[in-house]
Order: C-alpha cells, then sequence, then structure tokens
C-alpha cells in the first residue's frame, strides 16, 4: 500500500469539495475528477490490481497501463473542455449580434424613428 498516493488523493478530493462550495467548480465538472482520484485511491491500496488487469490486456509493463488510462483520461477531460469553449464561441458570437441589433433599435428609439 502506498501511503503517498493515498494522502495526494484524498487532499485533492478535500480540494475538489471545497471548490465546489465556493462555487468556482461545478458538481457536474468535478464527477470526472472525483472519480479519477478514486481509481488513484484504488490503485494505491491495491498495486496488484493494476498488475493483474495489464496481465489480462496483454501488456508487459503494467506502469504503462497507468500511463495510458492517464492519458486518455486527460483526453477526454480536453475533448469536453474544447466543445464547451466552441459552444460558448457561438453563443457569444449570438449574444454580441443580438445586442447591436438592440443597441440599433435603441439608437433609432432616441432619435424618434419609428419601425414603419
Amino acid at each position: 500500500m502506498n501511503y503517498f498516493f493515498i494522502v495526494i488523493a484524498i487532499i485533492f478530493i478535500i480540494y475538489i469539495f471545497r471548490m465546489i462550495k465556493k462555487k468556482n467548480f461545478s458538481i457536474k465538472e468535478s464527477l470526472f475528477w472525483v472519480v479519477g482520484t478514486i481509481a488513484m485511491i484504488i490503485f494505491a491500496v491495491f498495486p496488484k490490481l493494476l498488475d493483474n488487469i495489464a496481465l489480462g490486456l496483454n501488456i508487459t509493463y503494467p506502469p504503462s497501463l497507468l500511463f495510458l488510462v492517464g492519458i486518455f483520461f486527460l483526453l477526454f477531460i480536453n475533448f469536453r473542455n474544447t466543445q464547451k469553449i466552441s459552444k460558448q464561441n457561438e453563443r457569444i458570437t449570438e449574444l454580441a449580434q443580438k445586442s447591436s441589433i438592440l443597441e440599433f433599435e435603441i439608437d433609432k428609439l432616441n432619435k424618434g424613428e419609428t419601425n414603419e
């Protein structure tokens, strides 16, 4: 059992919950990080589990499985963030266009012009 990784994982979970409590992190987004941290605790408590899973997948060097899972996890998080950024950019463009139209309408009303 590796106490160092267990302590780090517990500190990380506490940090995540504090961020949620301060409303700096949504519960939905934190779910992936909590799951990853729990997996870290499981592998720290049961180190032979990683060896058995790697053996079952015909991976000769078990730590490479850990890196592979970590890379896929980070790629998944990156993909989700890219999706969200794309949606936000579209929404910002839409809001900027609506704001410009409203400003134009306000200017017309201030100048006494009608919509006819």
